[in-house]
């Protein structure tokens, strides 16, 4: 980068010298110029020229000059522009045309006459080789959806270039230009209104073709042309389909100018584009580049237009009988979340099933990787059911039949790799029933799915806090969920699509086993009765009891231990819990010195019980009751944003139901 800046600055310079010396007269200059001009002909010729001193240059030769002949010859045959060239240059040089004191010479006029015509042609006319024009009108006859333009027309004549060297010299600059540019705005923000061009992010050799508009009239505007969004709205109605429209695949302009003007005859162009290459790769005729980069443009079309197309579903069908579950992983797990909503069995057996069997290789990333798959799909799923008009029959028993499939990928997760990121995923995947069970049209038709008991008390006994919280928040919601569902009412009326949940939705033991999770984890937080299985459905966290026996004995043989087992699961000595309450008491604690220094002659050593706050009051402590303690703590999490433990404890303690939230 810094020797381009210095290759640009000295070509400044060097346009700077010769303009400057075509002001005066050869004679009153110290030196002679050619040598400068020889210079700036080279350096045009390495590097090309960009807009603004391309244009300083046209200005010099299209104005009367003191620079000798050869000096003005030597600059046009070396303006080599980096990029396009404005309309103002266009019109500097055909304003420059003619007889008159005030124009240039007349061959510098045609030596730049010539220079437009060098820019602006492009090689591609049949000539008179009749085999080539025979051929075009084979595919034009059929394969209509191939662009060969007027060149089956008869036999045009060949059109010879003023310069062919020239020209190649000028598409290398060219190239080379565009592509530094774009690797440069590789890593800006991309404004989305531009065509990607060709090789942006693929390879050279990319079977993706770029936008290019082939045959424009002076009436149309192609997309080449947009490079904002006003530009694209003026301009919507008039623009022409580019020649290869399966560029959109992975041009973002494209692909919005076909959603606001939808063409069925652009789209089975499309289609039977991507049918061929997807063929050759059923048929092993495709390399592992070339799936990599179809299966990646096809990544970014899905994410675009949010649908996966029957065709492309139907490919993965083929497609999962030669993977090898490695090449192009990423982009397949980000294609198939954008799978319709379909019924559970052919889902399974057609995609979900070889999926799984192509990505699992017995290590946990390949796991986490379908359990993320699965949370996307869940997502989509639920976006797609937003934007539907009716909730479809079978569609609640896909998403429940999905829900359940993934619960047991989750639960082998957390057996088999014990993380943080493991329960991460675990919890972003429960966490996808709550914008369900928020939503009043789809609460009432997709039914709720216990996580498998292990699970819920993995995650409960979690060493992050967050993950404890997240997990709380999940349960909350579900419990309000199941209680909406337990109210309503079985319609006299059937009506299409979905049946509503109603109460007789949910077996009452499925429902108190639900109540077991809510029992036990406020056995633990709030009434630090961790492990007790004797109150109603409680589940005693499924330890087993001679397991609660030895836990006990290995407690009390601790040196200077005299709390109980339970005791260690609650809100102060929790390994999760224990650093908010110690901070929750030492914040009233802070308060009451603030109002009064000398309020209190000690201060609490932690952890806190219900014991230890009567010794304080009675030590010249903080005087503060059990419960005001406890919610000082929720109060505290709520503060920090841990919001699912006091959700959970006052959806379900009746004691702080009445009591509204902590103060």
């Amino acid at each position: 980068m810094e020797m381009e800046v210095d290759s640009q600055s000295e070509l400044n310079n060097l346009i700077e010298d010769v303009v400057t010396a075509s002001k005066v007269p050869a004679k009153r200059r110290g030196g002679p110029i050619r040598p400068t001009v020889d210079k700036l002909a080279s350096a045009t010729y390495e590097h090309g020229l960009l807009p603004d001193p391309l244009k300083d240059l046209i200005v010099l030769l299209t104005q009367t000059s003191h620079l000798d002949q050869a000096s003005l010859g030597s600059i046009v045959r070396n303006l080599y522009p980096a990029s396009s060239v404005s309309s103002d240059v266009v019109l500097q040089v055909v304003g420059c045309l003619g007889i008159g004191e005030l124009k240039p010479s007349l061959p510098i006029q045609a030596a730049l006459l010539r220079w437009l015509v060098m820019i602006y042609h492009d090689p591609g006319g049949t000539g008179k080789d009749p085999a080539l024009v025979g051929l075009l009108r084979i595919y034009k006859d059929y394969y209509p959806e191939i662009i060969v333009g007027d060149a089956v027309r008869g036999r045009a004549s060949a059109f010879k270039h003023p310069d062919v060297d020239w020209r190649l010299r000028l598409d290398e600059i060219q190239a080379a230009h565009s592509e530094k540019t774009r690797e440069n705005a590789a890593s800006a923000p991309q404004s989305g209104f531009q065509v990607r061009h060709k090789y942006f992010g693929r390879p050279k050799a990319s079977v993706i073709p770029s936008v290019r508009t082939a045959h424009a009239t002076e009436q149309s505007v192609t997309l080449e042309e947009i490079n904002n969004a006003a530009t694209f709205v003026q301009h919507i109605e008039t623009i022409m389909l580019p020649s290869q429209l399966v560029a959109v695949l992975a041009d973002p302009l494209l692909q919005k100018f076909l959603l606001l003007r939808p063409d069925e005859e652009a789209y089975t162009r499309i289609h039977n584009w991507i049918s061929a290459v997807l063929q050759d790769i059923r048929t092993g005729d495709a390399d592992s580049s070339t799936i990599n980069e179809v299966l990646g443009v096809l990544r970014e079309y899905v994410a675009v237009t949010k649908k996966l197309p029957p065709l492309i579903l139907n490919f993965f069908v083929d497609f999962f009988k030669v993977w090898n579950g490695h090449d192009g992983r990423d982009s397949v797990l980000g294609i198939l979340p954008y799978t319709p909503v379909l019924e559970f069995e052919k889902l399974y057996e057609n995609i979900f099933h070889p999926l799984e069997t192509c990505v699992l290789d017995n290590s946990a990333e390949s796991q986490l990787s379908l359990l993320k798959f699965y949370t996307e799909l869940l997502r989509h799923w639920y976006a797609s059911l937003l934007t539907s008009d009716e909730v479809l029959e079978y569609a609640p028993r896909t998403i429940t039949s999905v829900v359940d499939h993934a619960h047991q990928l989750a639960l082998t997760i957390t057996q088999t790799s014990p993380t943080l990121a493991a329960e991460f995923a675990v919890i972003e995947f429960l966490e996808q029933y709550i914008p369900i069970l928020n939503d009043e049209r789809l609460r009432k038709y997709v039914p709720i799915r216990n996580p498998p008991d292990t699970l819920v008390y993995t995650l409960f006994f979690s060493q992050s806090l967050t993950v404890v919280s997240r997990l709380c928040t999940v349960l909350s919601n579900y419990k309000q969920g199941f209680q909406m569902a337990m109210a309503a009412k079985k319609s006299k009326t059937p009506t299409p699509g979905a049946q509503p949940i109603t109460s007789s939705t949910y077996p009452l033991d499925y429902i108190n086993r639900f109540n077991g999770f809510l029992m036990d984890i406020c056995n633990c937080v709030w009434r630090m009765r961790a492990f007790t299985d004797t109150d109603p459905n409680a589940l005693g966290c499924l330890v087993p009891r001679s397991r609660v026996r030895l836990f006990e004995n290995y407690v009390e043989s601790l040196p200077g231990s005299d709390a109980p087992l339970a005791l260690y699961f609650g809100l102060s000595h929790s390994p999760v819990l224990s650093f908010q309450s110690i901070l929750a008491l030492r914040q009233l604690e802070d308060e009451a010195l603030e109002k009064n220094p000398r309020a209190l002659a000690t201060r609490h050593p932690g952890p806190v019980t219900q014991a230890s706050l009567v010794r304080l009051r009675e030590d010249g402590g903080l005087v503060l009751s059990w419960q005001d303690y406890r919610l000082a703590v929720l109060q505290r999490l709520e503060e920090e944003g841990f919001l699912g433990i006091p959700d959970l404890m006052r959806n379900t303690m009746k004691i702080l139901k009445a009591g509204s939230r902590a103060r």
